[in-house]
């Protein structure tokens, strides 16, 4: 059943701007981007204005339409790859992402994620600042037993060679720690706005959420990256997962001439 009732555990905020002759007000608020109802395959969506799915992206994993959500097969043997599904309708205007995430298998060390450009450390664009939440499904040799939990993270990028992790301006892991996510339905609430990122689950309600504030300038950038998808660090890694119900967090503006 498709969990549109979100809203209940979210607030929108209002900012004013005021320039000139007249005022420019806007608001942010989360509307909905897709549910994939609408789509009767892969390739209705796929030739959608909202949505990019390159073929390097089906090299590494089988997305599909099933009954009414987007499906991620991510294959194995395909260590260190990440595959997306990326935003592409005014990227520019979402400070936040909302999702129903539900993994139906995984194996080796795969994760389940939003990610997104946060915009680039001040005076030094080749330092992209990276935001993202996942599922995760930890393997190897010298963990005793597997480990499923939801994590977050802001990571400061190398652009220029092929986005390479530098280090992280924080990390999180939600819900304390290790817990079941196979065959449950996780809403993922993913935000990044201003100085503040936020990183919450709405259902199941146990694992709570954080909220970071920046200390360092980060700079906007154009044409940012914002997408939802899977990535594997080891041959081992894969996963299935259904994506539901997309909810994107943006600005909507409005003009008023000044009495």
């Amino acid at each position: 059943m498709k969990r549109t009732i979100f809203f209940m555990f979210l607030a929108a905020i209002t900012i004013f701007f005021t320039t000139g002759a007249y005022a420019q007000c806007g608001h942010a608020k989360w509307v909905l981007y897709d549910n994939f109802d609408s789509y009767a395959d892969i390739e209705e969506m796929k030739a959608s204005p909202k949505w990019n799915i390159s073929e390097a992206d089906e090299e590494i994993a089988n997305f599909s339409i099933e009954d009414g959500r987007l499906k991620i097969e991510h294959l194995a043997d395909k260590p260190d790859d990440s595959a997306w599904a990326q935003l592409t309708k005014k990227p520019e205007k979402m400070l936040g992402i909302h999702a129903t995430m539900k993994v139906e298998s995984w194996a080796g060390d795969v994760r389940v994620r939003i990610g997104a450009d946060y915009g680039v450390v001040h005076e030094n664009f080749d330092h992209l600042v990276w935001y993202q939440m996942q599922l995760r499904h930890r393997y190897a040799d010298w963990i005793e037993n597997n480990q499923e939990y939801v994590a977050g993270n802001i990571s400061v990028l190398d652009s220029l060679n092929n986005f390479d992790w530098l280090y992280d301006l924080f990390y999180t892991e939600l819900g304390n720690g290790k817990r079941i996510i196979v065959g449950v339905p996780y809403m993922i609430t993913a935000k990044w706005y201003e100085e503040q990122a936020y990183f919450g689950v709405d259902d199941p309600d146990d694992v709570g959420e954080v909220k970071f504030w920046l200390t360092e300038k980060i700079d906007k950038i154009d044409e940012p990256f914002r997408a939802i998808g899977t990535r594997s660090s080891n041959p081992e890694g894969k996963c299935v997962v259904y994506i539901d119900d997309v909810y994107v967090y943006k600005y909507l503006y409005r003009h008023r001439h000044r009495h």
